[in-house]
């Protein structure tokens, strides 16, 4: 149960970073 949980915080971060990193390459275009 605790791995499943790591895992899915892992696939969470993963997340973000990807949005993060999209939303940061639409704010450079705009610029």
């Amino acid at each position: 149960m605790q791995k499943q949980r790591t895992d899915f915080c892992r696939e969470q971060e993963l997340e973000f970073i990807v949005a993060k990193r999209n939303w940061l390459k639409r704010n450079v275009g705009k610029s």
